[in-house]
């Protein structure tokens, strides 16, 4: 990682506590923390553009779930683990592309829930792009700084952290995250989010690589739902773009876009909105999906 790049994490990472802890220093706390859980699970198709083999499409699924703990009247400790694969995860590998990805991370922050929140976070990630013949996995850790901003029903949210990895490819990178999201109701929420990262794998001597991943989510509570009555369901997109494969070259670019729906359940709050701002509302990105194709001919 060059010297500009970890002086761009960390300058990202200072100003999102600084900015945290000036906005939130200054407001004394309304509400207290709770005890608060989110779980989701999804199943959807994938669209893999693999560059320099072609194209697929295969069925994907995947989990998450987070828990947050107040550890007083403003500190708490929040955990989040998530396991993502697709219906080719045990097959050669005909075009570049994630199989299977599995992550957990914790985080520790300060936070006013009326105002906004500040912390720390850091997890390990690791992913395969095959998993017959010729291999390629990553392992990889991260560490970084977040920060949010609560605005009436709209919550503001930034990160940033250093990435290393080990195993089968060494190297080290970061990567920055924004999120929004807009409660229209107490139950109803519609969430943007764009990340870039920037890894450098072989230890510099392939270069680095740049990726880019955008999404979307819509997320309410069905109260008419047939049998059950109440139904919290999820509809998500998430787009990644690679600007190069390794050994390939950094004129091969490779994309993903992965459509999602399934269930968010959330426990401990009153309400999604209540989760948001006083539970389990931290979460990250699926770093197991920023690691660059890969050519195994």
């Amino acid at each position: 990682m060059t010297s500009l790049a970890k002086s761009l994490v960390g300058a990202s990472v200072l100003a999102l506590l600084a900015t945290g802890g000036a906005h939130a220093a200054d407001h004394e706390n309304e509400i207290g923390l709770i005890v608060a859980g989110v779980t989701d699970s999804w199943n959807g198709v994938q669209f893999i553009d693999g560059g320099f083999t072609g194209d697929d499409t295969t069925l994907a699924s995947g989990h998450n779930a987070r828990l947050s703990l107040p550890l007083g009247d403003n500190l708490s400790l929040q955990t989040d683990v998530d396991v993502e694969w697709n219906d080719r995860a045990f097959d050669n590998n005909e075009v570049s592309g994630q199989r299977w990805g599995f992550q957990g991370a914790g985080h520790f922050s300060w936070r006013d829930p009326s105002r906004g929140l500040f912390g720390v976070f850091g997890g390990v990630a690791a992913s395969s792009h095959n998993d017959s013949g010729p291999t390629y996995r990553t392992n990889l850790r991260f560490v970084g700084g977040e920060a949010q901003v609560y605005i009436d029903n709209l919550t503001l949210y930034a990160q940033a952290a250093y990435v290393d990895q080990e195993g089968e490819l060494t190297g080290d990178g970061f990567f920055a995250r924004g999120v929004g999201r807009w409660f229209t109701d107490s139950d109803t929420r519609f969430q943007v989010e764009g990340l870039f990262a920037n890894l450098d794998f072989f230890d510099g001597q392939t270069g680095d690589y740049d990726i880019f991943q955008w999404g979307a989510r819509f997320d309410t509570v069905w109260n008419d739902a047939p049998i059950v009555g109440s139904l919290p369901i999820m509809i998500a997109y998430r787009g990644t773009l690679r600007d190069g494969c390794l050994g390939v070259g950094p004129d091969t670019d490779t994309s993903d876009h992965t459509i999602m729906a399934g269930f968010s359940y959330h426990w401990g709050a009153t309400s999604k909105l209540d989760s948001d701002r006083r539970g389990a509302t931290l979460d990250t990105p699926n770093v197991a999906t920023l690691a660059p194709c890969y050519d195994d001919d």
